[in-house]
């Protein structure tokens, strides 16, 4: 009942937007734009749903693990991917998979042209219509384009599409992989420049802006963010590079009363340095990722490697997924094995630690459980081999299913709790559509 409220809900906003937008255009003169001519619209909706298998382990896996946390009250695990963006757990839900856009395009003129998108997903804002996408280009040649205002932040493969199920060959890209940053659009510009090199084109693309993203325990903001994506595209392949290095900040900053108390307790003993050390406001990471994709003669392979350099006591991460894909008339089964890992595990912890546990034993281990709980919401490695099957109902209709092995190789994994086993499993469906 709450997903079909919330559709029609969200369809009485879609049609709102429709009918605004025509009343403006076909309001204009004569002389101005023709809706028919100037204005295109187009949308998407993907339906399903998924469980999982996960049993609470109210003490945690690993005694030993100061980040495999427990669960004193017996909470069934959610498989949350580290931003809660996906929340499955073991009873049947529909809010993932579910998500809807429109988008309007319009051309000005020969050279100059719009584009707003409106998307609705029932994980991140339940079913609240969010502008993803708002931007003015300019064609300063036939090869370079100038674009201004919001846009999606061209760092993976699937970027372009993200949210448009009928494009992907998964019900969900992989989210080792999708979750190293975990940012979808940028507000701000970027130029494009495209090149024909016999069958293949060469796109180049640099970009800078700023982007945010909303937790449930705070909000980060992106700042001086700075990019470049080129792409080698041809007929049955594509080879891709990105890399972007930004500013982080999140708010609040302490975090709680009782972190706030942790900081000063550190000043107060002269260990400032350590205190810095916690604190990620201002200071810089950097991302890069490659990814490749080929098919011939219906059999399809798709791979992506990326890694995230963090601040001082922030995990570094990389990850990488390979999915291999075969089409056979309507059918398309396939398989993708994918992991991520933490890469700084010994480094990243401050070097006066010792000299901290000396001065207040207590004050240390305080200390040190509030890293590790820092750290915990992105130390979370894991490795799946995922199973799907998926079936062309139409040109503008796909259904799909997948079953995925989850383990979780240190901490809780992708789970928001402990499990009461490493190795768990999720089965989805969906219906991807474009219209």
């Amino acid at each position: 009942m709450n997903v079909r409220n919330a559709l029609s809900s969200y369809s009485v906003k879609l049609l709102l937007i429709i009918a605004l937008t025509v009343l403006l255009f076909t309001a204009l003169p004569a002389s101005a734009l023709t809706l028919g001519e100037r204005v295109a619209m187009s949308g998407f909706l993907s339906f399903g749903g998924g469980l999982s298998d996960a049993e609470p382990y109210p003490g945690g896996n690993d005694p030993n693990d100061p980040e495999d946390r427990a669960n004193p009250s017996g909470q069934t695990p959610k498989y949350t991917a580290g931003s809660g963006r996906f929340i499955f757990d073991n009873t049947l839900s529909f809010n993932q998979d579910t998500r809807a856009g429109l988008q309007i395009n319009f051309n000005i003129d020969e050279k100059t042209s719009a584009v707003l998108q409106y998307t609705s997903r029932g994980a991140v804002n339940n079913f609240d219509s969010v502008l993803s996408w708002a931007n003015l280009s300019y064609a300063i040649r036939p090869d370079l384009t100038i674009r201004g205002g919001r846009f999606s932040l061209p760092i993976y493969m699937v970027s372009d599409y993200l949210d448009v199920g009928l494009a992907l060959p998964w019900i969900r890209p992989p989210v080792e992989v999708y979750t190293t940053v975990n940012l979808t659009n940028l507000t701000g510009a970027d130029l494009l420049y495209a090149h024909q090199l016999g069958d293949w084109v060469w796109r180049t693309q640099v970009f800078l802006g700023t982007s945010e993203l909303e937790r449930d325990e705070f909000d980060a903001e992106f700042r001086n963010l700075i990019g470049l994506n080129s792409a080698l595209l041809g007929n049955n392949g594509a080879l891709r590079i990105s890399y972007m290095e930004y500013d982080y900040y999140i708010s609040p900053w302490p975090l709680s009363e009782q972190h706030s108390q942790l900081i000063q307790a550190l000043l107060n003993v002269g260990m400032g340095s350590i205190a810095d050390n916690l604190n990620p406001n201002g200071k810089g990471v950097q991302f890069f990722s490659v990814g490749l994709s080929w098919q011939a003669r219906g059999l399809g392979i798709q791979a992506e490697w990326a890694k995230r350099n963090n601040p001082d006591s922030s995990p570094d991460v990389d990850a990488h997924y390979l999915t291999l894909h075969y089409e056979y008339k309507h059918w398309q089964p396939h398989i993708t094995f994918a992991a991520r890992r933490e890469r700084n595990e010994n480094e990243r912890f401050p070097p006066n630690m010792a000299q901290l546990a000396l001065i207040s034993p207590q004050l240390a281990m305080l200390t040190e459980n509030s890293l590790h709980a820092l750290t915990g919401i992105e130390d979370n490695e894991s490795k799946s081999v995922t199973l799907g099957l998926n079936y062309t109902i139409s040109n503008a209709m796909i259904g799909r299913f997948e079953i995925a092995e989850i383990k979780n190789i240190e901490s809780t994994g992708f789970f928001e709790y402990a499990t009461k086993d490493k190795t768990n499993h999720l089965a989805s469906f969906v219906i991807d559509m474009t219209f």
